[in-house]
């Protein structure tokens, strides 16, 4: 269990960061923050009294990254644990505490490249074809999907919005007459202009007669409610089945920039 101090501290760190979090995430990002950074408390106070910050050294993180690789852990997830705990200590550090200023200096462990997936242009028109094929469907429902589906498509392949800004996209912020919308609030919670390609502008033509008059003013609704967090995951898993092709929305973003 953690020392009172640092219970307290924990839980005016994780309020600190979330002002800077939308409402529709902080619950998420919480829970990866918490995991992330008390991993490490947690295995340090089960090992030895901690009055402060300062016992947090170096060779009790280094003891501490020795199990979390014998266990099978890999680069990647042991360093954002050591770069959520010098955040935090950089935090305590500020508020006045007591710290180790050595265990700010351990260097992440080396780990590949990160490289952008970007999906294969033959796979896109694969994926492409499936989501034309929806929107020719004799079903009224599957059409609607298809066709607002397509829009959603376009505008992650060709303008690079993120999964979360499709489905926070309101209708206010869209200006197909100068064929670009406004993103409000997206990563960092920053605001940036979008510039809209004929191709997608022709898709969401055609997607906002069917939307309906809904007291939601979100742009993408479907049944009657605002995308879900799985739904453009779930989508393209489904179109992607369907021609062997396995494609994520992100994906989408990386090839934007590709193309």
């Amino acid at each position: 269990r953690f020392p009172e101090w640092l219970d307290r501290e924990v839980r005016r760190y994780v309020r600190h960061r979330q002002r800077a979090w939308l409402p529709e995430i902080v619950i998420e990002r919480s829970r990866d923050l918490l995991s992330a950074l008390t991993k490490y408390l947690r295995w340090v106070c089960q090992r030895r009294e901690l009055p402060d910050a300062a016992v947090l050294t170096p060779s009790l993180w280094f003891s501490y990254l020795d199990e979390r690789l014998a266990d099978g852990r890999k680069p990647a997830t042991v360093n954002s644990e050591l770069a959520e705990l010098q955040t935090f200590l950089r935090y305590l550090d500020e508020l006045g505490h007591p710290i180790c200023e050595r265990t700010l200096l351990i260097e992440p462990l080396p780990k590949k490249p990160y490289q952008p997936k970007d999906v294969p242009v033959a796979q896109l028109q694969r994926l492409w074809e499936q989501i034309e094929r929806e929107t020719a469907s004799n079903h009224r429902g599957l059409q609607r999907t298809g066709i607002m589906d397509k829009a959603w498509f376009l505008l992650m392949l060709h303008s690079g919005l993120r999964t979360g800004e499709v489905r926070r996209l309101r209708q206010g912020e869209l200006d197909l007459r100068g064929r670009r919308l406004r993103i409000e609030q997206s990563k960092g919670l920053k605001a940036r202009i979008v510039y809209l390609s004929q191709p997608t502008v022709a898709a969401l033509e055609a997607y906002l007669p069917l939307r309906g008059p809904l007291d939601s003013d979100h742009l993408f609704v479907y049944r009657h409610r605002p995308l879900t967090v799985s739904y453009c995951k779930e989508r393209m898993l489904t179109y992607g089945a369907r021609c062997g092709v396995r494609v994520t929305p992100h994906q989408l973003r990386h090839s934007c920039a590709t193309l």
